[in-house]
Parts: structure tokens; sequence; C-alpha cells
């Protein structure tokens, strides 16, 4: 079997973790007081998503929460999990994704480093998806990022998050 990286939480003192993902890995750093290292083993396999993405990410959930509507940790989803996504160098996809809760409600966050086609076609991919458990989804776009939201919230989301609360685009 071939694994595609190598995960690691160098944490303080003698606790290093080797988890199965990079999202674990950035739970168990704020247990630990570590600090995530990812090594990619395959070199046609991404692993992990782009840094600046994640950073940009954070700070949305940040803002989310600085309003008080939850969101204060991000819970970001496996890049693995995106099978076509494995394949695109991190030039191709530069981008983030994860979930938090707003109010009570889970929404998705994606974020990205700069534009590009096949972002624009992941983001489209993930609010079709949302599309199958809740035909009122809302996507709302900002710069560098959308945020899907339950039809019911996505008004509320998009008060505190800003950008523009796209038509329901699903049917």
């Amino acid at each position: 079997m071939q694994f595609p990286a190598l995960r690691w939480d160098v944490g303080k003192g003698n606790i290093t973790v080797q988890p199965d993902s990079q999202g674990l890995a950035r739970r168990l750093s704020i247990i630990t007081g570590g600090t995530y290292d990812g090594r990619a083993c395959a070199g046609s396999i991404v692993t992990d998503w782009n840094s600046a993405a994640i950073t940009a990410l954070d700070a949305l959930g940040q803002r989310i929460a600085t309003a008080g509507h939850g969101c204060g940790f991000v819970d970001l989803i496996g890049r693995e999990e995106f099978g076509r996504s494995r394949n695109l160098t991190d030039a191709q996809l530069p981008a983030a994704i994860g979930n938090c809760t707003f109010d009570g409600s889970q929404i998705g966050l994606i974020t990205y480093a700069r534009a590009t086609p096949q972002v624009t076609k992941f983001v489209d991919e993930q609010v079709a998806s949302a599309c199958v458990a809740d035909p009122a989804i809302g996507r709302i776009e900002g710069h560098k990022f959308a945020v899907i939201a339950p039809g019911t919230i996505a008004e509320q989301v998009h008060a505190v998050v800003g950008g523009t609360l796209a038509p329901t685009s699903c049917g």
C-alpha cells in the first residue's frame, strides 16, 4: 500500500503524534501545544490544502466567532476526501475547505489564495453537492472565499461575512 503522505503533530516536550488527516493534526496541535508538519510522499498526490488558504479559512471563522455566532474552530475537511482534487497541484487548486457551526447550524467555508478555473469548478461542485441535502442552500461569495449555508440562515451568515448572497442555484 502506498501512503500519500506522512503527517506529524510535534508537541511540547516528548509528544509526537502521527494522525491520519490534516484536520485531525490541526485539532491535536491545539491539545498538545504543538505544530503540524506534513510531509508529502507520492509526487502526483497533493495531500494538504494551501497554507495561505488555511490561514484565510481560520480568519473567516474568527470573524464569525468575534460576531458571537460560533465558528471558534474551523474543522478542516481532508483533501483526500475529494478524489479528483488529489491530482490537482497547489497551483491549480490553491484552496482550503472546512466546516464550522453558525448559531447551531453547520456551514461550509471555502477560501482560496487565488482564483483559478479549478477553484471555480471546485466551489461549484461543493454547492451542487450541498444542494442535494438542502435545495434552498445559500451561496455567499466574497473576496477569495465562498460560504455554503443552509437556506434558513444564509441571510444571517451573509450579514456577518459580507460578500454577495447569490440567488439559490439548486435546480
